[in-house]
């Protein structure tokens, strides 16, 4: 249910670009409540930072790749982490397999699912989860914009 609500939210940010609306129609929108969790809202967030609003998915020179810019080593990690090949460097740009590999990434360096923690993960590996590494993460963090 979980990957479902994010994959919605992906394909409502990816289509909206290119809707036209016809100013004499009526269009007309039920209310849709959804509750999304601050893990769900972080790896969208993540997603949509790291691909420019899911425009540009390569970054960092070409090392990173994907939905949520992972490296090769990123994806080297998580198949060390299950002692096996699961996933490709071509992984990255499946968005549920991405989520996938960070989910796994973060039950194994950060099982709390700390948010800051995850991010500072993210974004440097997992020796930003500790605090002397702190300073490389904080404006990632800042960029993320999650309220934590």
């Amino acid at each position: 249910m979980k990957y479902l609500v994010l994959i919605i939210l992906l394909f409502v940010v990816k289509i909206s670009d290119s809707i036209s609306i016809n100013n004499n129609a009526v269009y007309t929108i039920e209310e849709v409540n959804v509750k999304v969790d601050k893990w769900e809202m972080m790896i969208y967030k993540i997603m949509k930072h790291e691909t420019a609003n899911f425009t540009d998915f390569i970054g960092d020179s070409g090392k990173a790749v994907g939905y949520m810019h992972m490296w090769e080593v990123y994806v080297d990690d998580v198949n060390n982490i299950l002692d096996t090949t699961k996933y490709t460097y071509n992984d990255r740009m499946d968005s549920l397999k991405c989520i996938e590999m960070f989910n796994i990434y973060q039950d194994y360096w950060n099982p709390e699912h700390n948010i800051q923690t995850a991010l500072r993960i993210h974004n440097s590996g997992p020796k930003g989860r500790f605090n002397q590494f702190a300073y490389l993460t904080e404006d990632y963090i800042n960029q993320i914009n999650l309220e934590l």
